[in-house]
């Protein structure tokens, strides 16, 4: 775990994963994400279960979480974070676009996904885990588009680690 990341890690096997039916990332060949990956105005997919998808049946004793999967562009990063924007003038999302301001509870911790071009292959490789999304409806011009930041990955080390972070001025 790492509090200030608020990013934590855990193991499981390759029998759970088989047994669990999800079809995983598989970024064994080449991890962490090659330096220079991430560029602005790149695609960036982000995937999660907003809480105003969830259809809740009291009666029925039931829950459907929908999922929703956006693709954006890459506003700004660091070594970070990368923040992305809900903009209605350049987002697409499935089943739509959800409205400006929209709660993104369910969603922190859901993938964020770089499309990419390499030797005419398009590729998939995940960055990040989306932190956090609009805080409620903008004002001024910042009410034409969410912000949203994404916690960057690359801290993950082979073995499953988090690779610390820096903290103060002296040298580790």
């Amino acid at each position: 775990m790492n509090d200030d990341l608020d990013i934590a890690t855990f193991a499981i096997s390759e029998q759970q994963v088989k047994d669990s039916g999800v079809q995983p990332f598989d970024v064994s060949v080449q991890w962490p994400p090659p330096d220079g990956l991430i560029a602005k105005k790149m695609p960036i997919q982000l995937v999660g279960f907003p809480e105003c998808l969830r259809v809740i049946d009291y009666e029925g004793s039931s829950l459907i979480c929908q999922a929703y999967g956006a693709l954006a562009l890459v506003e700004d990063y660091s070594e970070r974070e990368i923040i992305t924007v809900n903009d209605p003038a350049q987002s697409l999302g499935i089943p739509s676009l959800l409205p400006l301001g929209f709660n993104m509870s369910g969603c922190s911790g859901g993938p964020a996904v770089i499309h990419h071009t390499r030797n005419g292959v398009h590729r998939w490789h995940p960055v990040g885990l989306i932190l956090r999304g609009p805080l409620g409806q903008a004002e001024g011009e910042a009410a034409n588009f969410d912000i949203i930041r994404i916690r960057r990955i690359d801290c993950i080390q082979d073995d499953g680690r988090i690779r610390a972070t820096r903290t103060g001025w002296l040298p580790r």
